[in-house]
């Protein structure tokens, strides 16, 4: 078993894009575990994250906590027992509803090519199936926090299962969402200040708006119009945590109607106030306050 690498500075971000080579991540080392097959990650987080990309292909298993992230195909908020798979270059943020805690682990290259997978080509990220992907990861952490001498072989098959789940759901077409479903995603992540119904939505990708709804709802778990809300909620988060702004400037810059409507949206998706929220994370310091592993 490796040990990790902490405290290590993390480099400004502000401007450029941060890039993690394999198996580094931003947060706070509880537990690392490296075998012939992956690297095993236990990561306490709080503060949000700014955008970044990691060199390779990672699972992320969510034990504690509600977890929001940006990456394309697993936008908004996971629950407890959520996986996503990142394929290799995905870039997002990440933020924790308060104290929240991950499991990662990432293939190592030299492992998928000498086990001949096919390479994982940069997409979009994945929402694993709850039951199988999650019950495979729960197997691994617990191999890796009591591991004895059939651990690194029992991690490198769980490994193998979760990698074959993954090629299954990309190779199912009817498992992956339409194209037009990245253009709405995109329209909102771009223009959420701007957009106000369905109809609009379905009309600029040329589909039927109850049809945009229930597929929309397929892919996302969310409405469009919860997933709107999130997305406001996040945008919103960045500013709370990264100035100064009064919180009416913040509802407006965010498109909100008024800081009421500003305050019932964000409580709904966060359990708390703005200014509660800003309170809380007062001093943090964004990303300046993590370490990188």
């Amino acid at each position: 078993m490796a040990a990790c690498r902490a405290g290590l500075t993390l480099r400004s971000v502000k401007n450029t894009r941060l890039f993690l080579p394999e198996g580094e991540f931003i947060g706070t080392p509880e537990h690392c575990y490296q075998q012939p097959a992956a690297s095993i990650r236990i990561i306490g987080e709080q503060a949000y994250i700014e955008p970044h990309e990691h060199q390779s292909a990672h699972f992320i298993y969510l034990i504690q906590g509600n977890y929001a992230t940006s990456a394309r195909g697993a936008e908004g908020w996971a629950e407890c027992g959520d996986v996503i798979f990142n394929s290799p270059g995905t870039r997002h943020s990440d933020c924790f509803r308060g104290r929240g805690k991950l499991m990662t682990l990432t293939p190592h290259h030299a492992f998928l090519a000498e086990a001949k997978i096919p390479a994982l080509e940069p997409r979009d990220a994945l929402t694993l199936p709850h039951t199988d992907a999650a019950c495979i990861l729960r197997r691994i952490r617990c191999e890796s926090e009591q591991a004895d001498a059939l651990s690194d072989c029992i991690i490198e098959s769980h490994t193998l299962e979760l990698l074959a789940l993954v090629g299954r759901l990309a190779a199912d077409d009817s498992a992956l969402p339409p194209k037009w479903l990245n253009d709405v995603r995109e329209r909102l992540q771009d223009s959420y200040t701007e957009i106000n119904s369905v109809s609009q939505l379905a009309d600029d990708v040329g589909v039927h708006p109850v049809y945009l709804a229930r597929t929309f709802r397929r892919f996302t778990g969310s409405s469009p119009g919860e997933y709107l809300r999130r997305i406001r909620a996040q945008r919103a988060i960045v500013m709370l945590i990264n100035s100064s702004m009064p919180l009416v400037e913040i509802a407006l810059a965010c498109g909100f109607a008024d800081q009421p409507a500003f305050t019932k949206a964000f409580r709904r998706v966060s359990c708390l106030t703005p200014s509660a929220f800003r309170k809380q994370w007062a001093g943090a310091g964004c990303i300046r306050t993590r370490q990188q592993i």
